[in-house]
């Protein structure tokens, strides 16, 4: 039908006002210019006890927005390490299984916890 797009705030308030004095999502949808089935799932996912508000939808929205944000490789020697078996053409999960070997190996190596955040921190301070 529409081609996607995240619902906004107006568009949050569009959908609590309209529910109060129509139900129907598709009259919803139409009027938004989303799908009946986006509609559905705010509903679902930013209600609570059935309860539409739009604050808080919006306010969850943002949230798990903000959980799924791609962490950023500032770590020097883990892009590196992400360079170099890219070159070698090994796959995603070839790359992570090792870095994972790896890392654990260099906890293993260090006595306690404690030491190991200490000695990473100093590496990450270098």
């Amino acid at each position: 039908m529409n081609s996607y797009k995240r619902l906004t705030r107006d568009d949050r308030l569009t959908i609590a006002s309209m529910k109060l004095f129509n139900p129907y999502q598709c009259r919803i949808a139409e009027q938004i210019g989303c799908s009946q089935s986006a509609i559905s799932q705010e509903l679902a996912r930013n209600s609570i006890e059935e309860e539409y508000d739009p604050q808080t939808a919006q306010d969850l929205a943002d949230s798990r927005k903000i959980q799924r944000s791609k962490p950023i490789l500032d770590d020097k020697e883990t892009v590196e390490f992400i360079k170099e078996h890219l070159k070698k053409r090994r796959s995603p999960e070839q790359t992570k299984k090792t870095r994972r070997q790896a890392t654990e190996m260099k906890v293993l190596n260090w006595q306690t916890p404690e030491e190991a955040f200490e000695k990473e921190l100093a590496l990450n301070s270098s």
